[in-house]
Order: structure tokens, then sequence, then C-alpha cells
């Protein structure tokens, strides 16, 4: 009986939250299509995001996998991949990670965790935990 109970208290989240999300920041200036995170065996499709909009897909379930990947089409119409590495303390992270596309094709990494969030800066003034593509 408490294995049932257990058990069910995991299934309606009683153990504390086991999801992350996923977000894109858009600080390329230019408004950017078909943007889609690959994260893992999820695909995060956030479609049209305008410039300096942000978009976030979530409740993805834990591990967060090693690499990401961040496929977009410009406005000129060239399609661009960028992947990033993220650091192993975040592969059981509860919160949204942000991907900040940048001119150039650089991805920036900004993590903002669940507790507290309301309190917290915006992802936009947030420092990135990693950086990933050419330098500026």
């Amino acid at each position: 009986m408490r294995l049932v109970i257990g058990l069910f208290l995991a299934a309606i989240g009683g153990c504390g939250p086991s999801v992350y999300n996923v977000g894109v920041l858009n600080a390329t200036g230019q408004e950017l299509d078909d943007v889609t995170s690959h994260v893992g065996r999820y695909e995060a499709t956030h479609g049209f995001v305008g410039p300096d909009i942000e978009e976030v897909w979530g409740d993805l379930p834990h591990p967060v996998p090693a690499r990401v990947t961040v496929t977009w089409r410009s406005a000129d119409g060239a399609s661009h991949e960028q992947s990033i590495e993220i650091p192993a303390a975040l592969r059981r992270f509860n919160g949204t990670l942000y991907f900040r596309l940048e001119r150039g094709g650089r991805i920036g990494l900004v993590a903002l965790p669940r507790e507290g969030i309301e309190s917290l800066s915006d992802p936009w003034r947030a420092r990135p935990v990693v950086v990933s593509g050419p330098a500026p």
C-alpha cells in the first residue's frame, strides 16, 4: 500500500518538480523563423521569434541532455544550426534553460532556477553560463 501511495505522489508531483523548461531569447536584432531546440529526444518548436522576444517551451523530464542543438532560419532565409554543451551541474536543473541567440550565430546558455523565479531579474540581464559559436 505504501508503494502505491508513493508512486501516486510521484506521478502527481508530490516529490517536487522533476522537469525543466527550455526557451530562446532572440538577441539577433532580426526576425527568426522555424526556431527549434533539439533537446535529447524532444523537439521544442518555438516557431517565429521576433527581435528582443523570448519564447519558452516546457515541462521536459530529467535528465537534461549533455548537448542541445538549436536551429533557425534568419530573415534572409539562411538556415542556421548551433550546438551547445550543457554543464554536468545542470543535468538535474529545475527551472528554465534559455538559449540566447546572438548576432553572428553565437548562443549563450542562461539558467534561471524555478525557485524564486518571480524575484529574479529577467533572463536578458543574466550572464550566460556557457557560450558557443564564433567569436564576436
